[in-house]
C-alpha cells in the first residue's frame, strides 16, 4: 500500500501540475511522466498515473525511465498517452517479477516515420520527387534511410511486388517541402506518382527499441497501445513466461498533428521475444502496419569454429560482451546442428568458459562454411566442455556446425487470438518449440503468414519441435514479388541448412497443423519440409488465382496447395486406410460421438457392437463391447488421428476421428 508520506508528496506534485496546466481539462493536461513516476518510486503495490497526456522527455541524451529490481507492483496508465519527446527508448524493465504495466497509450514527437507524394519519377522509377506531407519532419541526411516503403494512394495499403528498399544518394533538397531522391533498388511499374512513400525518422545509427524487458519473469504488458517506436515496440530477452494481453500496436488514425494520417507505426517488429526460458503468450492482440515481423520468438546459434576431441570440448564464436550474456550454459540441454541440418545430439555442458578472442582469420574461416551470413561481428570465443558420457552424444560434431540451447527459445510459447497483418514481411516468425499458435487472423502479409524453421543466416535459434498450429484463418499474403527462397508458402515449416539447402526429415519434429483456413495466397499455400512426424488434417485451402514463384531456387513447385519435401511420418487426411486390411471407408454417417467421447451405432441400439481402435500406422490401440454406447471414452485418446472401427451384424463401419 502507498505510504501517507508518499502519498502527500504525490498530491503536491500532482496539484503543481495541475496549477501549471490549470487552463486544460484533466485529460489534456500535459504533464512530466518522470516527475509523476519519480514521486511513487517507494510505492510497493501499486503505481497511478492519473488520466492524462503525459510527455516523456527523452531529449539530450536522457535514457529510458527504468524500473529496475521491482516485484509485485501494477502500473496503472488509467488511460493516459505517453508523448515521448525524442525518438529513444521510452521504458525500460531489469530483473522484475510480477508486475503488471496497463492501460495507456505510447507515442513518439517527433514521429519515427515521415512520409510524402510522389511528385514524378524518371522513366526507371529510380529518380523520384517527393512533397513531405504538412506537419511531418522534413526528411535528412542525419536520418537513417534503410526503411523505405510506398503505399497506394487510393487503398493506404503497401504496393504489391515490391519490399523494403533504401536511398543511398545525397539528397536533394528542392524549394518548399519538396525533395528528391533516387531509390537503391527502382521497380518500375509497381508505384506511380501519387503514390504515398515512407520514410524512416531517427538518428542515423541508433536502433533503439521503445520498450525493452532484460531478465524479467511473470510480467504482464495489458491493453497497452504504441503509435510509433524506433525500433522494436516490445523487446523481450532472457525472460520467462511474459504476458502480453490486448495490447495494439497500429497506424494512428486522426492526428490533430497532421492533415494526412500515418501509414505506419515505428519502424521494424511488433513483439520480440529472444532467449525466454519459458515463452510469451501473446493473447488478443492486434498488430498491424509494422514495417518488419509483428510476432518472432526465438534464441541463438553459435557456429563451432574448432574441436578439441582430446580434452572433450569445442570452441564457438559469439557476439556476447560477457559470460552472463552467453546463451549456451553449464548444465543445460544443448543442441549440435550440422551444416547440412541434421541434429548430431543433444547433450549438456559440465564446464563453460571464455577463451582468447579469435582472430579475423579464425571468424572468416569460420563463417566461410555459412551461407548469406548476415552479421559477422564477433568479437569473442567460448570453450563449451563436456564429461566423457555427455561427449559421445556429440562427438561427430565438427567445425561449421552451431550450438544452440533448447532451455532458452522460449518453450511453451502461446500466440493466441491475435490479429496481425497489413505487413511487408512475415506475420508469426517462431524457432521455438512446445508452442501454440491459434485462433490468430493473418491477413494481408506480403511473406508468409505463419514461418517455422531456423534461420542461420541471422544465426537464429532453434530447431521447433511439438508445435500445434491450428485454428487460424489466413488471407491474402504472400504478395511481395518472387521471393524464390525456401519460405515459400502461406504456411511454411522448413528447414533451410546453414550451407543453403534443405534439410532432410528429422530436424523438426512433431508438428500438428489442422484446422486452419487459408484464402486468396498463391500456390503452394502450404510448405512443409525438414519434418519427422506430425498431422495435416481438417485444413481448408483455397487458393489464389493469382500466381508466384517464390520457392524458386529449391524446385518447390506452385502448381499444388500442399506441398511436402524431405518428410517424415506427416499424418494427412488424405492418407488411405492400406494399413488396416479389415478397415472399410463405409458407414462412416452412422458412427455417433457425443460430447464425452462416447460411441453409438445409429440404427442399431440394442444390437452388439465391437469396437476397436487403430491409430493411422495400423497399430490397434483398444478394444471394447458394447450395445447402446461404448465404455471407451475417446476423449481418453492422446493427440492424434484414429481410426474408428466397428462390426455389427458382420457389417464394418469405420470413419477417421482427431483428438486435438
Amino acid at each position: 500500500m502507498m505510504t501517507m508520506r508518499n502519498n502527500t508528496k504525490f498530491l503536491v506534485l500532482f496539484i503543481f501540475l495541475l496549477g501549471i496546466f490549470g487552463g486544460l481539462r484533466a485529460e489534456e493536461t500535459m504533464g512530466d511522466l518522470r516527475a509523476i513516476l519519480d514521486a511513487q518510486k517507494g510505492n510497493d503495490c501499486v503505481i497511478d498515473i492519473p488520466k492524462g497526456t503525459y510527455v516523456l522527455d527523452l531529449k539530450d541524451g536522457k535514457g529510458p525511465y527504468v524500473f529496475s529490481y521491482r516485484k509485485n507492483v501494477k502500473i496503472k496508465g488509467n488511460g493516459s498517452t505517453i508523448i515521448c519527446n525524442f525518438q529513444n527508448q521510452a521504458f525500460s524493465f531489469d530483473h522484475c517479477e510480477n508486475m503488471t504495466f496497463s492501460d495507456l497509450t505510447i507515442d513518439y514527437d517527433p514521429v519515427c516515420s515521415t512520409q510524402g507524394t510522389i511528385l514524378s519519377m524518371s522513366a526507371d522509377a529510380k529518380t523520384l520527387q517527393v512533397e513531405i506531407h504538412e506537419g511531418y519532419p522534413m526528411i535528412n541526411p542525419e536520418t537513417e534511410q534503410d526503411r523505405v516503403h510506398i503505399f497506394d494512394k487510393d487503398t493506404r495499403e503497401l504496393v504489391w511486388d515490391f519490399y523494403t528498399n533504401q536511398i543511398t544518394d545525397p539528397i536533394k533538397f528542392l524549394d518548399g517541402r519538396k525533395i528528391e531522391i533516387n531509390l537503391a533498388m527502382p521497380k518500375p511499374r509497381v508505384y506511380e506518382v501519387g503514390d504515398y512513400i515512407v520514410f524512416n525518422n531517427i538518428p542515423k545509427g541508433y536502433k533503439g527499441h521503445c520498450m525493452i524487458l532484460n531478465y524479467c519473469k511473470n510480467m504482464t504488458m495489458s491493453n497497452v497501445t504504441m503509435y510509433d517506436s524506433p525500433q522494436f515496440h516490445f523487446a523481450e530477452h532472457y525472460c520467462e513466461n511474459t504476458h502480453y494481453y490486448r495490447c495494439v500496436i497500429d497506424r494512428r488514425k486522426n492526428d490533430p498533428r497532421f492533415p494526412i494520417d500515418r501509414l505506419r507505426p515505428g519502424i521494424a517488429d511488433g513483439i520480440h521475444s529472444k532467449h525466454a526460458t519459458i515463452g510469451p503468450t501473446i493473447e488478443e492482440c492486434t498488430i498491424l502496419y509494422t514495417n518488419d515481423d509483428p510476432i518472432a520468438i526465438n534464441g541463438n546459434f553459435y557456429p563451432v569454429s574448432s574441436v578439441d576431441a582430446d580434452y572433450k570440448q569445442l570452441y564457438v564464436l559469439t557476439r556476447d560482451g560477457s559470460l552472463g550474456d552467453f546463451m549456451l550454459k553449464q548444465n543445460e540441454n544443448l543442441v549440435v546442428v550440422s551444416n547440412n541440418g541434421v541434429r548430431r545430439g543433444e547433450a549438456k555442458a559440465n564446464r563453460v568458459r571464455f577463451s582468447t578472442p579469435p582472430t579475423s582469420a579464425e571468424v572468416k574461416k569460420c563463417l566461410s562454411y555459412f551461407r548469406d551470413i548476415k552479421d559477422t561481428r564477433y568479437i569473442n570465443k567460448a570453450v563449451i566442455q563436456f564429461s566423457d558420457e555427455e561427449w559421445e552424444k556429440v562427438k561427430t560434431v565438427a567445425p561449421g556446425d552451431v550450438l544452440y540451447s533448447t532451455d532458452r527459445l522460449g518453450s511453451g510459447f502461446k500466440v493466441i487470438n491475435c490479429t496481425i497483418g497489413h505487413v511487408p514481411g512475415r506475420g508469426i516468425l517462431i524457432k521455438s518449440v512446445n508452442g501454440k499458435i491459434q485462433n490468430n487472423r493473418i491477413t494481408n502479409t506480403g511473406a508468409g503468414a505463419i514461418i517455422i524453421g531456423p534461420e542461420f543466416n541471422w544465426m537464429e535459434a532453434g530447431l521447433s519441435e511439438n508445435l500445434e498450429i491450428s485454428g487460424n484463418y489466413i488471407e491474402t499474403c504472400m504478395w511481395r514479388q518472387n521471393l524464390k527462397r525456401s519460405q515459400c508458402a502461406a504456411i511454411s515449416v522448413v528447414l533451410e541448412a546453414s550451407n543453403g539447402d534443405l534439410g532432410r526429415a528429422g530436424g523438426l519434429r512433431n508438428i500438428i497443423i489442422h484446422r486452419n483456413t487459408i484464402k486468396d495466397c498463391p500456390m503452394p499455400c502450404v510448405f512443409l519440409n525438414g519434418i519427422d512426424g506430425g498431422y495435416f488434417y481438417k485444413n481448408t485451402i483455397e487458393p489464389a488465382t493469382w500466381m508466384r514463384d517464390h520457392g524458386q531456387n529449391f524446385l518447390i513447385p506452385n502448381t499444388k496447395p500442399y506441398v511436402t519435401k524431405y518428410v517424415s511420418n506427416i499424418i494427412t487426411d488424405e492418407d488411405p486406410l492400406t494399413s488396416i486390411d479389415e478397415v472399410k471407408s463405409t458407414g462412416e454417417q452412422e458412427i455417433l460421438i457425443d460430447a464425452s467421447g462416447r460411441v453409438s451405432l445409429k440404427g442399431h441400439q440394442g444390437e452388439p457392437v465391437k469396437m476397436r481402435i487403430f491409430d493411422m500406422v495400423g497399430k490397434q490401440i483398444s478394444e471394447d463391447d458394447f450395445t447402446e454406447l461404448s465404455t471407451v471414452s475417446l476423449n481418453e485418446l492422446g493427440q492424434g488421428i484414429y481410426i474408428i472401427h466397428l462390426i455389427c451384424n458382420n457389417r464394418n463401419f469405420s470413419k477417421k476421428y482427431s483428438v486435438f
